[in-house]
């Protein structure tokens, strides 16, 4: 999440506002909204207990477990997001 245009004259408890307000204002709201739309699509696919069309295709659970890691990968990027927060609360705490 380095911005070296901005980067440059800024001292580290700076940069450390920047990453903040970078996940805040950016990573989370992408995350929550990837999440929710995504979250439809993939109930529906196992209520209807989606299988392959192709003859011999994919056998059922394969499809919406396949289609549910759309709801994991926003929740790994918002997990990596609160680790950069927390390592910019570090370096804010310090002084």
């Amino acid at each position: 999440m380095r911005v070296d245009v901005f980067y440059r004259g800024m001292s580290e408890r700076q940069r450390a506002w920047v990453n903040v307000g970078g996940v805040v204002l950016f990573v989370m709201p992408l995350c929550g909204y990837l999440f929710f739309e995504a979250l439809e699509y993939v109930h529906s696919s196992w209520a209807i207990r989606e299988v392959s069309r192709d003859t011999g295709g994919l056998p059922y659970p394969a499809i919406p477990l396949l289609k549910s890691m759309l709801l994991l990968m926003p929740l790994a990027v918002l997990l990596q997001g609160m680790s950069i927060i927390l390592g910019a609360a570090d370096k804010l705490g310090r002084r």
